[in-house]
């Protein structure tokens, strides 16, 4: 019997020292190099890099990092966001794909497969690649096709062909009611301090008058707090809430109104 995969959002910045996170799985076939957890990042303190450049195992072998299962069933136009640093060596050049099951992993459907320099987020480099804060690119797949899925696995996949360096940060799977929309009411949304120990501040304005939700969820996509639950008129806030009941970890704060929701990722010392 299928078990339901992790409720939508789902989150994860590699944070944890805890390698792969917890729920994730390594498929590392030929027990050398693979995917691991440097202190270097898109956002916060880490990412997860594929060393490419030392790779010494053979062309063409693959490495993946497994997602827990993920539930898109009864979601509007779910999309999988995910951000990607990589160069290439003239001549080597490694792919990155992405591959979904729907059928708890007899089969798979390639998403994404980019390679060399269409992967590549930065110029050639013969030296081992550590990306500056500026060579790092989103990339956004929609998983609309996808959304009947009770309980979906999620592959990245590295291909090596004794390239470059690649890495993977902030990977996020949202429903629609997980995306910003450009016509809401919300704008100049801010969260601090970030990271934070007692508190957190939220403000934001509204353009019109409009139901206004802020909750917290963990990074498995459970909520874990509704910090505000309010219809609010056009104009601007500001709103103080208590983090001491919160474990000390990466969490999502959605802020949302009628028209969509505003994710924004928040650490708790």
């Amino acid at each position: 019997v299928s078990t339901i995969g992790a409720a939508l959002p789902f989150f994860a910045g590699f944070e944890s020292t805890t390698f792969p996170p917890t729920g994730w799985t390594l498929v590392n076939p030929d027990n050398g190099t693979t995917w691991a957890r440097v202190t270097t990042a898109h956002s916060g303190t880490a990412s997860a890099k594929m060393d490419n450049y030392n790779y010494a195992s053979g062309a063409g072998k693959h490495d993946d990092l497994v997602l827990p299962t993920i539930n898109l069933s009864g979601t509007n136009s779910p999309a999988l966001t995910f951000y990607e640093a990589y160069t290439y060596v003239i001549g080597y050049y490694d792919s990155l794909q992405v591959l979904i099951s729907t059928d708890c992993g007899a089969t798979y459907t390639s998403i994404f497969y980019q390679g060399g320099a269409i992967l590549a987020t930065a110029p050639q480099n013969i030296n081992p690649f550590t990306p500056t804060s500026a060579q790092w690119r989103l990339e956004t797949i929609d998983l609309t096709p996808f959304n009947s899925a009770s309980n979906a696995i999620i592959v990245f996949r590295n291909i090596s062909e004794y390239g470059n360096n690649l890495y993977l940060d902030d990977i996020n799977i949202t429903s629609a009611s997980g995306i910003y929309q450009e016509q809401s009411s919300l704008f100049n949304v801010n969260v601090f301090p970030n990271p934070s120990k007692d508190n957190i501040t939220v403000d934001f304005n509204l353009n019109n008058h409009s139901p206004v939700n802020i909750k917290i969820y963990d990074i498995y996509g459970k909520m874990v707090g509704n910090l505000l639950s309010q219809s609010l008129e056009k104009g601007s806030y500001t709103y103080k809430f208590d983090l001491n009941n919160y474990a000390s970890g990466i969490y999502m704060l959605n802020v949302s109104d009628a028209q969509g929701t505003l994710i924004k990722k928040i650490v708790i010392q």
